[in-house]
């Protein structure tokens, strides 16, 4: 049988559900873009100077005809020509139990379940806060980004990779800050994308938590997305964060599904 025809004949056997899965990780993806994308015989390979997991690791994600071996091989040595860590990002939104086993197998270690999580913007009440400012164009970026930095403690050489990716990003941005007696103390990146809002990089100031910045700041990204005709919104928590998965769960967020990664240490 050809090929392509196998491949749609498996696509036409996922379930809705499935699907929809798929079209979350394709726009997480997007909303998030590597600095490098192979493409592997429905697997994706990205990298980013090893700037977060996400963004350095393999996605299977779509039918596969290249023997499993073999396809776990050549991606290690894409990872040792980036002299990075060989890591896969296994999701439930497609069936990888068998390569989490193979994986298991060659001593790669299983770490940070995350779950993706959704909310149906038009069944939420949520308004943007007096102390919530979006930070517009180019110089907003580069301003935000510096807030960003320094409430999450990050290295000169990530924030340069971090910005080379925030300026790939294609869908429609929002950087958002919270600002009390003018010092912020809170900030996130909203995307929006055929319909969704993506939200990442939420973080708070240490020295200002439990005081509803959070709080404030992703209902201010949510009307924002609301506002630029996102009909839902979707997320990415670790499941061992109670912090924020409390935060999430009162804005009516509910899990679709999780994903994991296998490292090579």
């Amino acid at each position: 049988m050809d090929v392509y025809l196998l491949q749609s004949l498996i696509f036409n056997l996922y379930s809705p559900i499935l699907m929809n899965h798929i079209h979350l990780e394709e726009l997480a993806m997007n909303a998030w873009p590597a600095l490098q994308t192979v493409l592997y015989d429905g697997w994706i390979v990205r990298f980013a100077n090893g700037y977060t997991k996400r963004a350095n690791s393999v996605t299977p994600l779509y039918p596969s005809t290249v023997q499993l071996d073999e396809k776990i091989y050549q991606c290690e040595q894409l990872f040792k020509k980036q002299k990075l860590r060989s890591t896969f990002r296994l999701s439930q939104a497609t069936d990888t139990s068998e390569i989490d086993k193979q994986l298991e197998k060659r001593s790669y270690k299983r770490i940070d379940t995350t779950s993706v999580q959704t909310v149906d913007l038009y069944e939420i009440d949520v308004a943007q806060s007096k102390r919530a400012y979006l930070l517009p164009g180019t110089s907003g970026m580069e301003s935000w980004l510096g807030s960003f930095d320094r409430l999450s403690g990050k290295s000169v050489s990530d924030s340069e990779t971090h910005q080379e990716m925030l300026t790939n990003i294609k869908g429609e941005t929002g950087y958002m800050v919270i600002i009390d007696e003018e010092k912020v103390v809170a900030c996130g990146l909203g995307v929006v994308e055929r319909g969704y809002l993506g939200i990442f990089d939420v973080v708070t100031d240490p020295d200002h938590r439990n005081k509803g910045y959070g709080t404030e700041l992703m209902s201010s990204l949510l009307a924002w997305g609301k506002a630029r005709d996102a009909d839902y919104s979707y997320l990415q928590v670790m499941t061992n964060n109670p912090a924020a998965l409390s935060l999430y769960a009162k804005l009516g967020y509910t899990e679709q599904y999780q994903y994991w990664y296998r490292v090579l240490y």
